[in-house]
Order: structure tokens, then C-alpha cells, then sequence
């Protein structure tokens, strides 16, 4: 999959168009406000089969990573962990033939189940996820200023300074975590800040590895 943007669709038709002699002089004599004008016709056109969508940025070696390939054995190998630390147990039920389906779901049919939960593992078995917070309210990442919430005025009262409010504007960055056990019971949110390591900390007496190891997928 690719982007594809007004210029492009724009730079296709003139190629197509200048390809034909019948329509050459249409496009050579079109300056950008014509051209315009032709591709947002063109769209309203073709609006039962095209729509348009803002664009997102991927991390590119995530994309790469993640095919179906890597992500099967990502699962097998969570699968086998899971039975060897005793979080699970096999279903000797279990028919690789027979294909998911809700309906099989929601009859609790033992054979689409590789494997079933054990209680400790429902317990100490955690699933999370991590976002990036900032208390900067000035801007976009990009460092640009971000677009402001429209505002009603007063004609009577207008003066230069318009909707201006309270803010923060240092971007203060920490990462928020949230997640569950399999149990379905949240956790705790979990806030961390970029600090200078104390080496202190870990000579610490309470501070030492579990006795019970605990899973995070």
C-alpha cells in the first residue's frame, strides 16, 4: 500500500491527457487554480467509489516485522512458554482443522482451544500498553503550533489578544502505562518519568528479583 495525493492523481491525468492529441492543448494551456478546479470535480465524480482519509506515519520497522508469518510464531512461542512455566495446560481436545468462528466462540466450543488458563495463570499473567504523555499544551510534536479551539467573540469587545488561556508549554515527557490481568481486574496505572539512576536503589534490601515469575504480553 502507498499514499497517493491530489498532485499525483493531477500529474497522472496530464500524462494521459497529453498522450492524446485530441486533449493536449486542454491541459498546456491550465495553470494550478484550473487544475485544481479539474481534480475536486474529478473527486465529487467519483465520490460513491473514493473517499479520503488523513495520513498517519508508521514506524517503518514495525511494519516490516509485523507479517503473518512472525506473528504466528510471535504466538506459538508465547503458547509454549506459557504450558512450560505451568500458566497453562494442553487441551488434548484441540483440532488445528476446525477454523475459529464467533459462533464456535460463543458456543465454548473445546476445539477451536489450544490451550486453557490455569488459575495461577490467570493471575499473574498481565497484558499492558504504553503511550507517550507530555504536559506541553502549545503545539504539535513537530514543534509547530497546533491549531486552537474556534472561539466566540464580541464584536463590541475585540481587541488583538483573542481566546487566549492558561497553559503549560514545557514538554515534560513521561510514559503512561495501563493493562489488566486475564482475570479481567485493571491494574494500577503506571506513570514513568526519565530520572538520573541513583545506583544506591539497588543495594537497597527490598530490592530483589520475585520469588513467583509474573508474564507480560
Amino acid at each position: 500500500f502507498f499514499s497517493v495525493f491530489k498532485q499525483y492523481i493531477i500529474e497522472r491525468a496530464q500524462h494521459l491527457a497529453k498522450s492524446q492529441p485530441a486533449f493536449r492543448h486542454l491541459w498546456d494551456a491550465r495553470d494550478n487554480k484550473q487544475t485544481d478546479r479539474w481534480y475536486y470535480g474529478w473527486k465529487q465524480r467519483w465520490a460513491h467509489h473514493l473517499g479520503t482519509a488523513s495520513q498517519s506515519v508508521i514506524e517503518l520497522d514495525r511494519e516490516k516485522w509485523a507479517t503473518s508469518e512472525n506473528i504466528a510464531k510471535h504466538y506459538d512461542d508465547v503458547h509454549e512458554r506459557l504450558i512450560g512455566i505451568g500458566f497453562m495446560s494442553p487441551n488434548p481436545d484441540f483440532d488445528p482443522a476446525i477454523e475459529w468462528t464467533e459462533e464456535r466462540e460463543r458456543l465454548k466450543d473445546r476445539r477451536i482451544e489450544r490451550a486453557f488458563w490455569n488459575q495461577r495463570g490467570k493471575e499473574r499473567t498481565i497484558s499492558m500498553d504504553e503511550t507517550e504523555l507530555t504536559n506541553n499544551q502549545a503545539g504539535s510534536r513537530s514543534g509547530r503550533k497546533a491549531k486552537g479551539e474556534e472561539t466566540l467573540t464580541a464584536k463590541k469587545y475585540e481587541s488583538d489578544k483573542k481566546g487566549e488561556s492558561g497553559g503549560n508549554k514545557t514538554a515534560n515527557k513521561a510514559s503512561g502505562c495501563g493493562g489488566s490481568r486475564v482475570l479481567g481486574d485493571a491494574l494500577p496505572g503506571m506513570s514513568i518519568h526519565m530520572v538520573e539512576p541513583d545506583p544506591q536503589w539497588f543495594k537497597h534490601p527490598l530490592f530483589k528479583p520475585p520469588d513467583n515469575p509474573c508474564v507480560l504480553i
